[in-house]
């Protein structure tokens, strides 16, 4: 393994170790030592700004977690100073949370979620969720930072399950874009206490 800071040694060992598990497949071995490798570069990388990691393409089924005692749950181990992670065009159905503090840009396009676990971001601005598998608007978004834009067109989500958020009480204010060009957007502003929903574009090419 390279040598980085003492404090990342930690992160290493855990993508390390997933890279060996037993029970995988000599191609999943081999797509999780491509991660690896990148995730490696990353930490190695000295140059200030560079705090951009991409696994897009791997063909991950999974990803590396650690137990956390803050949140009380198993996490994906992350570089902490990460600001935008790419992990596009992967097999991830299962999503585990997501710790990353200085995250501002996350990119899971194409990667067959249908289910995620959470996100620890308060600095998010971007989540770009396209033509994955989510049938619902996960419970946890309700708080993401009003700031954010959720890009979830290509699920297949249903009428009832966006129409479920207009019951909502959550105070924060984001924006969910449903389609390339945005004929169907859904914003959510908090007003007097209440969440107010609006809907608007509905347009037929």
């Amino acid at each position: 393994m390279p040598s980085v800071a003492e404090h990342l040694t930690p992160i290493l060992t855990c993508w390390n170790n997933w890279v060996k598990e037993e029970q995988q497949s000599p191609e999943d071995m081999g797509n999780r030592q491509f991660a690896f490798e990148r995730v490696c570069s990353y930490l190695s990388n000295t140059s200030p700004g560079e705090n951009s990691l991409t696994l897009a393409n791997c063909n991950l089924s999974k990803l590396p977690e650690v137990f956390s005692s803050e949140f009380d749950r198993y996490i994906v181990s992350l570089p902490p100073d990460i600001e935008m992670l790419d992990l596009s065009s992967n097999n991830l159905e299962s999503l585990p949370f997501i710790d990353a503090p200085n995250l501002e840009y996350l990119y899971l396009v194409k990667s067959q979620i249908k289910t995620w676990h959470g996100l620890n971001a308060p600095n998010i601005k971007t989540i770009d969720l396209k033509e994955n598998h989510l049938n619902s608007v996960p419970e946890w978004m309700m708080s993401l930072p009003p700031s954010c834009t959720v890009w979830l067109s290509g699920n297949p989500l249903s009428q009832e399950a966006i129409a479920q958020l207009d019951d909502a009480n959550h105070a924060n204010l984001f924006r969910l874009v449903f389609s390339f060009d945005t004929p169907l957007s859904l914003s959510l502003e908090h007003q007097l206490g209440g969440l107010k929903t609006m809907m608007k574009g509905f347009k037929k090419r």
